[in-house]
């Protein structure tokens, strides 16, 4: 949706900026069904994308990091920003939570690491006292299924 004067919306047939663009190229690159900014029935939101599987229908919203990333050496936390987007996400898709929801988070290069140099051990868990999955042991917002990176 674009808002225009008096509380008016122009509803967008299809993406045109960048991030929803490069999205819509990966999914038309592994040849998935796709709706942009669909209608639901008896839903306001739209999410950017509903893509349809086998499996059920899966719905996506492209955010953007860049903006928020400074420029120049420096150390930088991105959780901050992160978190916006994923909170803007999460608001989004609050009438659909019976659908496997994603948050896509657009980065041109700017929040990605140094290049791994050897396979590095993995594990599976939360860290840190201030998660947004996992509060005092118990699941909490639990909307969005998955998170994205675009790259």
């Amino acid at each position: 949706m674009i808002p225009l004067l008096n509380g008016y919306t122009l509803m967008r047939t299809d993406p045109n900026d960048y991030r929803e663009l490069r999205f819509q190229n990966y999914l038309e690159a592994m040849q998935y069904q796709y709706e942009f900014e669909r209608q639901f029935s008896g839903k306001n939101a739209r999410p950017d994308y509903a893509v349809s599987m086998s499996n059920g229908l899966f719905l996506f919203d492209v955010k953007d990091l860049d903006p928020y990333t400074p420029l120049g050496f420096m150390q930088f936390d991105s959780r901050p920003c992160i978190r916006e987007k994923i909170n803007r996400g999460r608001k989004k898709f609050k009438e659909f939570k019976e659908f496997p929801c994603a948050v896509v988070l657009q980065d041109n290069g700017n929040l990605q690491g140094p290049p791994p140099t050897d396979t590095p051990k993995t594990e599976t868990g939360f860290i840190g006292g201030d998660g947004m999955m996992i509060r005092n042991g118990r699941p909490q917002n639990t909307t969005i299924s998955a998170l994205v990176t675009l790259r």
